[in-house]
């Protein structure tokens, strides 16, 4: 019993070392930094937790924190009715038995999901280009000209144009998530209903979603990190700055402004700081992230 406990140690121990050194070590040296006045040169100076009462005290710090943090939320808002609520109605369909051509569909949605997000992102930002961009050349060939708009570049369409881009890339991943969970469900609840008289809409509503509940929610919490960890996407999209006027702002281009600075403001906020922004986003996903799992156990339907 004790060489097999040996053995079964030796074989964790080289996946333990690589996840100590590049996840767990990163992030107690960023919990670290966060107590400190540091540019990434020089010494550190300690100050406690005076990054943190910036974060939240500061005028101009503190309206660009829940400026980002409200896009932040606006984009998992609106994935998770466009993504994730539209990629259950997707999956249904895809599960029936008689759709033909199943595959062709199945690549077709999940095409945008494995693309890297930046090439993704540039693509979009060339087919969305008011002046060269492919949309607008559409909508004048088809004689709608005057929907022809400067969709990156528009203050009040910029983050819909940017929600609408990252729902299509997302909504691939929560279809064959789905569609794999209903074809999971056994047939004989689906015959137990129908011969009680349920209608197909019946069986769904009543059969299928309980038993897909712990895998919405499970996708929901899914999109939430997503959402709140956007960046690659975004930065191809619309800059570091969340170009225009910061209407695209999220989280994670805050804190890359924040730490390292841009090119109107190279030297940014620090180091230091940006551990400290760091730390507080990474408290919030923990924490929410942690009510979806006892809200995900307590979901189970047993069958």
């Amino acid at each position: 019993m004790k060489t097999r406990r040996k053995s079964a140690l030796l074989l964790l121990l080289p996946g333990f070392i690589f996840y100590s050194m590049f996840v767990v070590y990163p992030y107690v040296n960023s919990i670290c930094y966060s107590f400190t006045d540091w540019m990434g040169v020089g010494p550190k100076k300690f100050i406690g937790f005076s990054n943190y009462m910036k974060l939240f005290t500061d005028p101009l710090l503190s309206k660009e924190f829940w400026r980002a943090f409200s896009h932040s939320t606006i984009i998992f808002g609106a994935s998770t009715i466009f993504a994730v609520i539209l990629g259950l109605a997707l999956a249904f369909l895809l599960a029936a038995p008689r759709l033909k051509g199943r595959g062709f569909f199945r690549a077709l949605y999940f095409l945008p999901y494995i693309l890297p997000p930046v090439a993704y992102g540039f693509v979009w930002r060339y087919i969305l280009n008011p002046r060269i961009g492919s949309l607008n050349e559409i909508l004048k060939s088809i004689g709608l000209a005057a929907w022809a708009q400067p969709w990156l570049g528009s203050i009040e369409l910029a983050l819909p144009t940017v929600i609408g881009v990252w729902c299509m890339k997302q909504a691939g991943l929560y279809i064959l998530f789905f569609e794999a969970g209903i074809l999971s469900i056994p047939n004989i609840l689906r015959d137990a209903a129908l011969v009680d008289g349920c209608t197909r809409w019946q069986q769904i509503w009543y059969v299928e979603l309980p038993l897909l509940k712990p895998t919405f929610i499970t996708l929901v919490m899914f999109n939430f990190i997503n959402s709140f960890g956007a960046f690659d996407l975004l930065f191809a999209l619309t800059g570091i700055e969340g170009r225009p006027l910061g209407t695209t702002d999220v989280l994670a281009t805050f804190f890359y402004r924040t730490a390292f600075g841009t090119t109107t403001h190279p030297f940014g906020w620090g180091l230091g700081m940006g551990a400290a922004v760091a730390c507080v986003v990474a408290l919030f996903l923990v924490s929410v992230s942690f009510v979806f799992i006892v809200i995900r156990q307590r979901s189970y339907v047993e069958y």
